[in-house]
């Protein structure tokens, strides 16, 4: 996960957002715009938060912020 941080913080049009239930933060994903396609990265749900649809809230917020006509959807097989 560290060259995952490493790339992260080299993209500079890269977006972080945290995903939080009562304070507590349960997740977290990234965003990539670019011309005509938002890049969505790295969605992750806490393990013990999994299975209550906080994934499908987080990922529908971040597209509806950040529309686009094209999407891709990306995760790090170490994040899962």
């Amino acid at each position: 996960l560290e060259g995952l941080a490493r790339v992260t913080a080299a993209a500079p049009s890269a977006k972080l957002y945290r995903f939080e239930k009562s304070g507590r933060i349960i997740g977290g994903g990234m965003i990539f715009p670019t011309p005509g396609v938002l890049g969505l990265y790295n969605i992750a749900i806490n393990l013990r938060d999994r299975g209550m649809g906080h994934g499908q809230r987080l990922t529908r917020a971040l597209i509806e912020t950040n529309g686009s006509p094209e999407l891709t959807l990306q995760c790090n097989p170490g994040l899962v």
